[in-house]
């Protein structure tokens, strides 16, 4: 037990960025840590780990779904000018994401909450036209009605 006490762990070297060291990165507990993280409202940690998810891993399995957790963190916060720039990567850049479409149908909202009826019209519109199958599709033609 004495010679516990007295142990002190070896420091380990952080690597620089660019380092090969970096590529030692779990993106699967990166990516948890960050959702974690933002269900428990820690929202800076949060974006922390999902700005470092997309910049490890731009092309990575979660990269669509960490691209939209930033921005719903912006929206979250408050902050919809941001919020609508971080989501409009979604649909430009992973067009084919289950969260496309939900980040279209926030981009909406987002413009709603500014006070901007015709921009959050037009986003509505735009999550029609481009996935006029998808659940939130159809919460868009609602909101183009009321």
């Amino acid at each position: 037990i004495e010679q516990l006490r007295r142990y002190t762990p070896t420091p380990q070297p952080v690597p620089a960025p660019g380092d090969s060291a970096v590529l030692s990165i779990d993106p699967i507990g990166l990516y948890n840590g960050a959702i974690t993280d933002y269900q428990q409202r820690r929202l800076d940690l949060a974006r922390q780990g999902f700005n470092e998810y997309m910049r490890v891993f731009p092309d990575g399995p979660s990269a669509s779904d960490a691209q939209y957790w930033l921005g719903i963190i912006a929206y979250d916060q408050g902050d919809y000018g941001q919020a609508i720039d971080l989501l409009r990567r979604v649909p430009a850049r992973y067009p084919e994401s289950s969260k496309a479409p939900l980040a279209l149908r926030k981009i909406g909202d987002a413009y709603r909450a500014m006070g901007d009826a015709g921009s959050a019209r037009d986003a509505y519109r735009e999550l029609i036209d481009r996935y006029p199958n998808s659940s939130e599709a159809e919460a868009a033609r609602r909101e183009i009605r009321d």
